[in-house]
């Protein structure tokens, strides 16, 4: 089946990204090195074409022993991905699975480290690494210094998936190939560099059957491109600021030309049919779209947003922790169009432009909304004008001429004035005394909402007619509280007052500086010519070190069995559910080994719509516990409410051998025992029950039946260890009906 091509593509993708990932997280290591230092330029992009769609590698080689590879902990995002969906994992198509087992090998191997990386997949000392496109054939080249290790990966990953590869040859060059189907192949070939290191190039490609010789000489390296994209990559680089340890991009315009067939003839070097061989049948609007016609009218449209393109313009790395500053820029040619954006931007004010390190999260949005009617008429009106020769395209301008600005316009005009809404939470926290109580002001939540305006009073007014209980207050530069039943009803004391140019709604416990300092603030009219200040589109923060503080403090508040009515009262009749504890538990130990913050924003500038990240982390590694698992244990069962129930008693001997009893509910005697054999892998225990006995209908006074051996979907068991305090441990289980379940045992 043609799709099946793309499934596979797509997969590629998504590995391929993994795998260039913890290349991109190299230390620049370029201090010392002239810029004309040609032996530490990338040896790969001579065979990168200049037409390539999508580009992602690095300009200069890098090394890595210059920076730590930060060591995850594989079960934190998702316990039993790898331990217990081995079953869902069978179930994939051997294409898929093989890439699975390339996936599931990177995350085990990452976690030991750059070194071992480096020798696992006999890596280059001194790395280069290009993923990019011949065409639509998607195409990875790395710098190896060990083939060998590079083959044995995956020879391992056939095992694992049933994948089995064959070799070929074309012209001169030998390769291994795995057919999907009928129509694609990935291929895996090995080359000898032309530098002098001594290291070989290896390339993994996915390939169909309508690939042209010409193609695949590009993509084994038996030829350079006739134009590399070696120029482009360096001008972006400059143009962007960017440090050479990576740069991603995607050209629209090349995407959008590879959708419209040309002839073929015999001097045909790229074929651009690729659409219709990844996708199968075009669509209906894709073929309408396939035209002399529409082909001129989409290029000129997408000439005006060429290229997507992105890189680091800082990078440190120290010990466990970075410093990093990446921004990605969708370029905008229109000068008309980003005048108009311009005037649509709105105002983020400083508690959240520069309050990363202080809140818990933040997010400001700034618009404009005078400016959503003029922006609609624009677009509108240009569309319409447009000369189109496209059908689809001139379909597009008659249901674009029934839409009637005037509706948007009244929308905008009840909020008319206003330039941005803004929301930060600053601190959470518990009175341990009132939440065992069951007392609805337990917590303490400070929190900050701003609402940006040019009259930011008249605002409030209009607000009072959809919100009658607010009608009573006129909010002025002293605070006033909102006597609300449904806010009272949840604990929280909410103030409203105006400073300045802003509305502001703060619980009482807010910062002072961030709900003061506000009102100095003006909304001006700036274009943000480098970088992102005073006004601004969007922004949203979340700080790791505060938010774990925070999980922990719900968690205890949730976990006193209290939580939210309908009518918004905080009640004791719904106890968190067991698998929304363990959830806490697994977020909470993952959180613990985050401290710091990540940054997100974007923006409008003169070169085009700019997305610009910060992360500035320390991450601690995985601990390493040494489990002392041979013991007697009194063994207890995660109940709602977090609560720990005593469940009975287990004994795990040194010789692999195992006892569990179950308590009755009184604890008078034990209802059910289970003979089993265990064993210790990392942090896995693995459990093969042989033989149970139970009393008849769990009660005391009957007779244990006689000893029987489980039935088969009960035989095997699985559990991931979770360290406790004083040498105990606790288990993490996925039973049969897939629900999450812990049990918790304490050496006697």
């Amino acid at each position: 089946m043609k799709n099946y091509g793309f499934v596979i593509f797509i997969g590629i993708l998504l590995f391929l990204f993994n795998t260039n990932n913890f290349a991109q997280n190299s230390q620049n290591n370029t201090e010392n090195n002239s810029e004309n230092n040609s032996e530490n330029n990338s040896p790969l992009l001579k065979y990168v074409p200049v037409d390539s769609i999508f580009f992602s590698g690095n300009s200069e080689r890098f090394n890595l022993d210059d920076f730590p590879f930060f060591q995850f902990n594989q079960a934190s995002s998702n316990p039993f991905s790898q331990a217990l969906n081995q079953d869902a994992k069978n179930n994939l198509g051997s294409g898929l699975a093989f890439l699975s087992a390339l996936s599931d090998d990177f995350e085990h191997i990452a976690v030991k480290g750059n070194t071992a990386l480096q020798t696992h997949y006999g890596l280059a000392k001194k790395m280069a690494l290009a993923l990019y496109s011949v065409n639509l054939n998607p195409v990875l080249k790395i710098t190896l210094a060990d083939e060998q290790a590079f083959l044995a990966v995956l020879t391992q990953a056939e095992k694992k998936s049933g994948l089995q590869h064959q070799e070929g040859m074309f012209e001169q060059q030998k390769y291994w190939f795995y057919s999907l189907d009928n129509n694609y192949q990935i291929i895996v070939a090995i080359q000898a560099s032309e530098d002098k290191d001594g290291d070989k190039i290896a390339t993994l490609a996915l390939l169909n059957q309508h690939s042209t010789d010409y193609q695949k000489q590009l993509i084994f390296g038996l030829r350079q491109a006739e134009q590399s994209i070696k120029e482009k990559v360096t001008q972006l680089e400059k143009n962007n600021g960017y440090m050479p340890i990576s740069i991603s991009f995607i050209d629209f315009e090349l995407l959008i030309q590879s959708i419209f067939p040309t002839k073929n003839t015999p001097d045909t070097k790229n074929i651009n049919n690729s659409w219709g061989d990844l996708l199968g049948e075009p669509s209906p609007l894709l073929a309408s779209l396939q035209n002399s016609e529409c082909k001129a009218d989409i290029l000129k449209l997408v000439q005006e947003v060429p290229l997507l393109v992105g890189g680091y313009t800082q990078y440190e790395l120290q010990g466990q922790s970075m410093k990093i500053q990446f921004e990605a820029l969708l370029e905008l040619k229109n000068k008309n169009i980003k005048m108009e954006l311009n005037q649509f931007r709105g105002f983020i004010p400083s508690y959240v432009r520069e309050g990363a390190e202080e809140n818990i999260f933040a997010l400001g949005l700034g618009v404009n909304l005078s400016q959503i009617s003029p922006f609609f008429v624009y677009v509108t009106k240009t569309i319409r004008e447009s000369d189109f020769q496209c059908e689809p395209l001139k379909e597009l301008q008659k249901n674009t001429a029934q839409l009637n600005p005037l509706t948007l316009a009244m929308f905008a005009g009840v909020l008319d004035g206003v330039h941005g809404l803004s929301f930060a939470i600053q601190n959470f926290k518990v009175n341990r005394t009132k939440a065992e109580q069951k007392n609805n002001r337990a917590f303490e939540l400070s929190s900050l909402l701003t609402l940006s305006a040019e009259n930011p009073l008249k605002v409030w007014q209009m607000m009072s007619a959809f919100v009658p209980q607010i009608a009573m207050i006129s909010p002025t530069a002293s605070a006033q509280k909102l006597n609300l039943p449904e806010l009272n009803n949840l604990g929280l004391d909410v103030s409203v007052a105006i400073k300045g140019q802003h509305l502001v709604l703060f619980s009482n416990n807010a910062k002072n500086d961030a709900k003061n300092n506000i009102k100095q603030e003006r909304m001006i009219k700036q274009l943000a010519i480098e970088k992102i200040h005073a006004n601004g589109f969007f922004q949203e923060s979340i700080n790791y070190t505060h938010l774990n503080h925070a999980m922990k403090e719900l968690r205890y508040l949730l976990s006193n069995a209290v939580s939210f009515s309908n009518n918004g009262l905080l009640q004791s009749q719904a106890p968190m559910s067991v698998e929304s504890c363990i959830d806490f538990d697994e977020s909470i130990a993952m959180l613990s080994r985050y401290s710091g913050f990540i940054d997100y924003k974007n923006d409008f500038t003169e070169q085009g719509w700019l997305h610009f990240l910060t992360v500035d982390m320390e991450f601690k590694a995985a601990k390493q516990m040494n489990y002392q698992i041979p013991g007697k244990f009194t063994s207890y069962l995660l109940a709602e409410g977090c609560q720990w129930k005593k469940d009975g008693q287990d004994e795990l001997l040194a010789d692999g051998s195992g006892l569990y009893q179950a308590y009755s509910d009184d604890e008078q005697c034990f209802i059910f025992e289970t003979r089993y054999r265990w064993t210790h892998e990392a942090e896995q225990l693995k459990v093969q029950y042989l033989s149970e006995r139970s009393r008849a209908e769990g009660q005391c006074n009957n007779e244990f039946t006689a000893w029987s051996v489980p039935k088969a979907a009960y035989i095997n068991d699985v559990c991931l260890l979770r360290p406790e305090a004083e040498g105990n441990y606790s288990c993490l289980y996925q039973w049969d009906d897939g629900v999450l379940n812990k049990s918790l045992n304490k050496r006697m």
